[in-house]
């Protein structure tokens, strides 16, 4: 059971969350923080296509930047992650959006949120 000083506790910290939270998404800082982050998940997902790559020889899957994307492709269907933020002082409005796609039909178009057809959709927005 919760009590008065845990329930007080908490509500302080989800206030001082938001807090944090919307000063990062309303600076260039969190715009930097952002693009780490991207960064970094692109770095992990090519470690790991690669760490399956090599004790797969037969799967031959790869990770490749076309324009604003970055592609993990293999045996199955195509992830295309693009991220986009329109506005260099705000996070408001940007997307990293995740498709999924049979195959590439036409060079995914990284700002117009236009990539693959035939896919479905994963979209985090802020």
């Amino acid at each position: 059971m919760e009590t008065v000083a845990t329930k007080a506790a908490r509500l302080s910290r989800r206030r001082e969350f938001e807090r944090f939270r919307q000063q990062s998404i309303d600076s260039s800082e969190g715009i930097e923080t952002a693009n780490e982050a991207v960064a970094t998940l692109k770095a992990s997902v090519k470690k790991f296509a690669e760490e399956i790559a090599r004790s797969n020889k037969e799967a031959q899957i790869d990770t490749r930047e076309v324009r604003e994307s970055f592609l993990l492709r293999g045996l199955g269907p195509v992830m295309v992650m693009t991220w986009w933020y329109p506005h260099s002082n705000t996070l408001k409005g940007s997307e990293l959006r995740i498709e999924f796609s049979n195959r590439i039909t036409e060079a995914p178009r990284g700002n117009s949120g236009q990539g693959s057809r035939n896919s479905g959709r994963g979209k985090a927005e802020i």
